[in-house]
């Protein structure tokens, strides 16, 4: 029978950093950033406007709804888009827009009175 012996191994930073580069980049960006304001016709925030982003080719769909100031701030996958944004009683806003990994795309809608 073979007896089986303990071999200590002393551990270094040059092993700890070996260990740690081989290990998957979890916090590597994958998405980009789509923000803006939704403003009326005189400029003035809209608070409460739904804003929908629709990847182009995928065809997935990012909603939200704009804070007292009229702000919106949607993370999506990169990509080609067409950004919507409505509120009841004013005529919707639609644009195009691209989002590329890691970036911020700003993008401001403005609506309108219906006619």
């Amino acid at each position: 029978m073979a007896i089986a012996r303990r071999v200590d191994i002393p551990f270094s930073d040059k092993v700890a950093k070996a260990a740690l580069a081989a290990l998957p980049a979890a916090a590597q960006t994958t998405t980009g950033t789509l923000r803006g304001k939704v403003l009326d016709e005189n400029g003035g925030p809209l608070p409460g406007a739904t804003v929908t982003a629709v990847n182009d080719d995928s065809g997935v769909a990012r909603s939200t709804v704009t804070s007292t100031d009229g702000f919106y701030n949607l993370s999506v996958n990169p990509g080609s888009y067409t950004v919507k944004a409505e509120l009841t009683g004013l005529a919707a806003d639609t644009r195009k827009t691209v989002v590329l990994v890691g970036q911020t795309q700003a993008l401001d809608l403005q609506l309108r009175l219906q006619a």
